[in-house]
């Protein structure tokens, strides 16, 4: 299966560096313990050790789920992902930096553009939040009131 690349440019990477540094406190604070994903301070061998100590006397837990949503960035609705990021953040500076990295498009290998309706830029800084902000919290509190 094929995907193509959608690599900010140099200005994109700094404007998103700084927009990550506005909405990564912000959301930060809705996330679950149990969650790892690109999230500040915490990496995969975080997670795994977390996994060795409930898997351990006294906890004992015998169960590990580990789950993948196949092309979920792909599929992100731009209006359901803003009005979640609205709720949080009232400046309209930002909220049009976000939309704008969602609007961006996709350059071609011809050298044309190509409207991006769903989905968000992959590779930069600031989306990888926006990855995170568009639903794992959902997902996160699902899988605890499973368990």
């Amino acid at each position: 299966m094929q995907f193509e690349a959608t690599v900010p440019t140099v200005r994109d990477r700094v404007v998103q560096a700084a927009l990550k540094l506005v909405l990564e406190p912000i959301f930060e604070a809705d996330f679950l313990p149990c969650s790892y994903g690109f999230r500040p301070g915490r990496r995969a061998q975080d997670a795994i050790a977390e996994i060795h100590v409930f898997a351990s006397p006294p906890h004992g837990y015998e169960w590990i789920v580990e789950g993948d949503i196949q092309a979920c960035f792909d599929e992100i609705d731009h209006v359901a992902l803003l009005g979640r990021v609205r709720r949080r953040i009232a400046d309209k500076r930002v909220l049009a930096l976000v939309k704008a990295f969602l609007k961006a498009g996709i350059l071609n290998q011809d050298g044309g553009v190509r409207d991006t309706i769903t989905g968000t830029p992959q590779g930069g800084s600031a989306t990888r939040k926006v990855h995170v902000v568009s639903g794992s919290r959902r997902l996160e509190v699902r899988l605890m009131s499973e368990a």
